[in-house]
């Protein structure tokens, strides 16, 4: 989910990308392999914005082989460079082997400036676990020289008791932190980011090697 756009004029944005590696929280969700994706999204005057973003994926334990968000909500202007959103984001796991197993929906809270931003989601069924869980996200950015730019995101997944003690959401505490470069070229953004993540051997889901450090490589086409 891309952040939600500034209060203005009607726009409509979308771009393709792929990746050496789809990281969702840290967790790897293409398996430690490449992944490609694309979204679309729509920011009305008004404050209204609305959008989709899906991702091919490789979950073993239910065969499942893309996600899908569809995320709405509404942006409000507090002061010159400031806003302050709130809304829904639904995620969809397709071609699953069990059905309905791992969508779920969370609400979300947010501030955003410029160069930094800061979101809160909430959900009472995080990835169909049937725990209430939390995640709270902070993330920064600067310009490093002209059309190349700095990024640092962190984020911290927290969530109580599930419905079967073995899931990997049973009072999960999990923090994620990624630091990457981007250059803008005439028809592609690069990116080349590190991804680390700190948790327990249970709370990785799918494998503890999909919480592993790792590099990753995205390149995105924006129209």
């Amino acid at each position: 989910m891309s952040g939600a756009p500034a209060a203005g004029a009607d726009e409509l944005t979308g771009n393709i990308a792929w990746t050496t590696d789809y990281r969702f929280r840290g967790e790897s969700l293409s398996n430690r392999l490449p992944a490609v994706q694309g979204g679309l999204d729509f920011g009305h005057s008004s404050g209204l914005f609305a959008g989709v973003f899906a991702s091919s994926v490789r979950l073993p334990r239910t065969n499942t082989r893309m996600v899908a968000q569809f995320y709405g909500g509404y942006v409000h202007e507090l002061s010159e460079g400031l806003t302050a959103e709130a809304g829904v984001v639904r995620y969809d796991y397709w071609r699953s082997a069990l059905p309905y197993a791992d969508d779920y929906t969370e609400g979300f809270v947010g501030v955003a400036a410029e160069r930094w931003s800061m979101r809160l989601y909430g959900t009472p069924n995080y990835a169909g676990s049937g725990a209430a869980a939390g995640y709270l996200e902070a993330a920064v950015s600067r310009e490093l020289l002209p059309r190349v730019h700095g990024s640092l995101h962190a984020g911290f997944l927290f969530s109580g008791p599930s419905d079967y003690y073995y899931s990997e959401y049973y009072k999960t505490r999990r923090l994620d932190v990624r630091a990457g470069v981007a250059a803008d070229f005439s028809w592609v953004q690069a990116e080349v980011a590190v991804v680390a993540v700190a948790a327990s051997h249970g709370d990785c889901a799918n494998g503890t090697h999909r919480c592993s450090p790792g590099v990753v490589l995205t390149l995105r086409h924006g129209f």
